[in-house]
């Protein structure tokens, strides 16, 4: 997400009608948020990962949000994001989106440095305690879920997550056996470059 307006910025259309029921999802690198993004994508239910990397103000999520909907947000119902950059700019999302459900994944920080250190990123610690401090504060929304990471395969997880984004909607348990054992996660090179752009909102919105 853009640091500060520019003159090649997207045009947001008015007025940007709010997406169906939205939700947002924070956390670290390397804690499942491609997983989760692709767990949650069926049904009514549609979840993008890291769209703060394609948006350039918080204003603009709203309207990507609603593009992920499709038409009229026709058969969806609920609409939300899984990213590890957006906690540091949560109380502007939530002004853009009010009465988004939120859910906060929590891992231990220094797991996360070792796991990018074995990706081939060993220069992240800056940048992955900086963001700790932003997803804490995220813990202490009112009203927010928050799961620990090694929580996250279990399947009382599962359906708590759920049904905190998107009460009412079955929950689909042989989906979710073949989706448990599953690695996804972003390539290296994909990894590097939210990386740098996670530095670089750090230093903008670090203080």
């Amino acid at each position: 997400m853009s640091d500060s307006g520019s003159a090649g910025a997207r045009a947001i259309p008015s007025p940007c009608q709010p997406p169906p029921q939205p939700f947002l999802i924070c956390a670290l690198p390397r804690s499942r948020t491609a997983w989760i993004a692709n767990f949650l994508t069926h049904g009514a239910v549609r979840c993008a990962h890291e769209l703060c990397s394609v948006a350039r103000t918080p204003a603009e999520l709203p309207y990507l949000l609603r593009q992920l909907a499709g038409p009229s947000g026709r058969q969806t119902h609920f609409v939300g994001n899984a990213d590890t950059a957006q906690a540091m700019i949560l109380p502007r999302l939530l002004e853009v989106l009010p009465g988004a459900a939120l859910v906060v994944i929590r891992r231990p920080p220094a797991e996360v440095v070792a796991s990018l250190r074995q990706l081939g990123l060993p220069h992240a610690e800056t940048a992955v305690r900086e963001l700790e401090r932003h997803v804490e504060a995220a813990a202490r929304t009112p009203g927010a879920l928050v799961l620990e990471y090694e929580e996250l395969s279990s399947e009382s997880s599962a359906r708590a997550l759920q049904a905190h984004v998107a009460p009412g909607e079955p929950f689909d348990r042989c989906r979710w056996a073949l989706l448990q054992g599953l690695n996804v996660q972003v390539t290296r090179q994909r990894m590097l470059e939210l990386l740098r752009q996670t530095e670089r909102r750090v230093e903008f919105f670090g203080n």
